[in-house]
């Protein structure tokens, strides 16, 4: 994936962890009334309704481009199963269920297939005509398509309510995504009947549109399984209100959402705590930088270490909590030395205490060596927090900076800081002072994938930004978990979430000999794999290969280092090294210079 689709999220992907910018597709249903049956039940193995983990997953992704602030105002309904996320209002069921079938078209009883309804509409297995676009899923792509019979619709979520990069690009994804499937017809037809088009219904992400998007998408509309990568907390409520529907994220989920999905919610972005190995690691070589500038009088002293939190801010502090348990310096834990060599100081949400935590770091008792930074841009930004403690620390060594996934965002911000200090005080190494831990960025042997999306992306939409395909992965994991499920039960209303889970088993195999990628040019070849007894596919996307933890489909994720490098004007470099879990250890350094005697232990 890309590190700025990484950081959207969170925010969301990244700001998913990222809660950066949080964008999501959501559902996918097919369910033509007049398609030939398959010949085989609807019912997996595992059982009925919800039979794949009647609970969640929880998990940004970088972020969600849903406003934080008004995160969690969404609780499930009584009864529903998995973690319930507390709430404001009367809760996720209650907004839920204000609106009723929001649709136009003929009446119940009026309808046989989806040719019969009006355009925009489709026929339900009730034989009910019901509006595709609401007021809070305004967009359907391929609605030209909606009234064949053989339609499958989709649902999606994007953030169409803003005027950023993110809003017009995230649907053009989706867009591209489904006229690829659907120039060579949309998911092939199986034992003689026709292809089935796609038809992609796009709801806003937004928190306050979420509760009654979901009940739009899967009450009225019907769809068994939703892409939906949003603010947690939203779509953890979703994912507790809905336990019969399927659900794929883009960006991160909650901590939450991931201990209970059970395989009934994949994720194309891992978990924050997914990099908590790679600060373990990091931190002998952070804490050698400290000792290599001290004074020979004090080298042996204890060092002290700061943590700076932003309040409100999820996936940061989901983060630090994984980090803290791990962290070691001068021979002990962190815990251990907390209020004496290891304090944490929390940012407020609107940053009202910025001069108070930065006057606190900086007192006589507590002035830090290295600063960890689990917040976002008032952090590194023109006069955040970094910018503050440089200016208290002159003429002195500033600290050893340890910068967080959200802060690979504004790297800029950090490079004209560094600029400004070079001009200020010749200390040659700051630049290799500050180190920043992020999502690694698309891998080698993958990076083919990603190019070939690009290039597609930009001839079809010069302007967009083709950073954002963890979006296109989950179009593609969810339209042929969608082909490799039972397709008479699309038809009827009995698709389980069980029958998308098998069908991202078989998609998911690290390894397998059937090795293919997302994109037009296998789509034909791996609907013909997935027609096999038992299929087991390696389907690799723009933002990796598919590894998987299968039992509750959230993406193990990478964690690579970012630094500076003093020789370039102080520019950022994404990727210097990548943490090898295997090994324990980081890969080769590509710019010696950003990571001064890098100390691999």
């Amino acid at each position: 994936m890309t590190r700025s689709a990484r950081q959207t999220v969170a925010g969301v992907r990244r700001s998913a962890f990222w809660l950066g910018s949080l964008l999501s597709l959501s559902c996918a249903l097919i369910d033509p009334l007049d398609a030939v049956p398959e010949g085989h039940s609807s019912l997996s193995s595992t059982g009925g309704t919800g039979s794949v983990g009647g609970m969640s997953q929880a998990m940004g992704g970088r972020s969600s481009a849903g406003d934080r602030s008004s995160a969690g105002g969404m609780s499930p309904a009584a009864g529903s199963t998995g973690t319930t996320t507390g709430g404001s209002a009367a809760g996720f069921a209650s907004t839920a269920n204000q609106a009723g079938a929001s649709g136009g078209g003929a009446g119940p009883g009026s309808c046989k297939t989806n040719a019969d309804c009006e355009s925009n509409s489709r026929c339900l297995p009730e034989h009910v005509c019901v509006r595709l676009d609401t007021g809070e899923c305004p967009k359907v792509i391929g609605g030209e398509l909606a009234n064949d019979p053989n339609a499958i619709f989709i649902g999606a979520f994007a953030p169409l309510a803003e005027s950023s990069k993110e809003a017009l690009t995230i649907p053009a994804i989706y867009e591209m995504a489904a006229q690829e499937f659907n120039d060579l017809g949309g998911l092939r037809g199986i034992a003689g009947s026709r292809p089935s088009p796609l038809v992609a219904i796009v709801c806003d992400n937004h928190t306050i549109n979420a509760a009654q998007a979901f009940h739009h998408l899967i009450d009225v509309v019907k769809v068994p399984a939703v892409l939906a990568a949003m603010v947690p907390n939203d779509l953890l409520a979703g994912f507790n209100q809905y336990p019969s529907t399927f659900f794929i994220s883009a960006v991160q989920v909650s901590r939450e959402l991931a201990s209970v999905s059970d395989g009934r919610a994949w994720t194309m972005v891992g978990q924050p705590s997914d990099l908590a190995d790679v600060y373990q690691a990091l931190m002998p070589h952070a804490e050698g930088l400290v000792r290599a500038a001290l004074p020979t009088a004090e080298i042996a002293r204890d060092i002290r270490v700061a943590v700076v939190t932003e309040e409100g801010n999820d996936p940061e502090q989901e983060l630090f909590d994984a980090v803290l348990p791990l962290l070691k310096f001068n021979g002990k834990t962190a815990a251990e030395q907390l209020g004496a060599n290891f304090f944490s100081k929390e940012l407020k949400s609107d940053a009202s205490n910025l001069n108070d935590v930065v006057d606190t770091l900086y007192a006589d008792a507590q002035k830090p060596d290295i600063v960890f930074s689990f917040a976002k841009d008032v952090f590194t930004a023109p006069y955040g927090v970094m910018h503050r403690l440089n200016t208290k620390y002159w003429p002195n060594q500033r600290p050893v900076y340890v910068l967080s996934p959200q802060n690979a965002v504004t790297g800029a911000a950090v490079t004209a800081e560094l600029s400004g200090i070079w001009q200020n005080v010749d200390h040659k190494n700051n630049a290799a002072r500050v180190l920043g831990v992020d999502l690694a960025g698309v891998s080698p042997d993958t990076a083919a994938t990603f190019n070939s999306f690009a290039v597609r992306f930009h001839n079809e939409f010069p302007s967009l930004d083709a950073d954002f395909s963890n979006y296109y992965d989950a179009f593609y994991f969810l339209a042929y978990a969608a082909y490799a499920g039972p397709r008479q039960a699309f038809f009827t209303g009995l698709i389980q979430p069980a029958d998308f889970s098998g069908g991202m088993l078989k998609l998911t195999n690290l390894g397998a000999k059937m090795k293919y990628a997302v994109g037009p040019n296998d789509i034909s070849s791996i609907f013909t794999a997935l027609n096999g007894p038992n299929a087991m596919l390696e389907l690799d996307g723009t933002v990796g290969r598919p590894d998987f933890e299968r039992r509750s489909g959230i993406r193990r994720n990478p964690g690579s280092l970012y630094c500076f490098d003093s020789t370039v004007d102080f520019a950022m470099h994404k990727d210097v090294l990548t943490y090898d879990r295997e090994t324990q250890s980081f890969t080769s350094v590509d710019h010696p210079l950003c990571l001064i005697n890098f100390q691999n232990q």
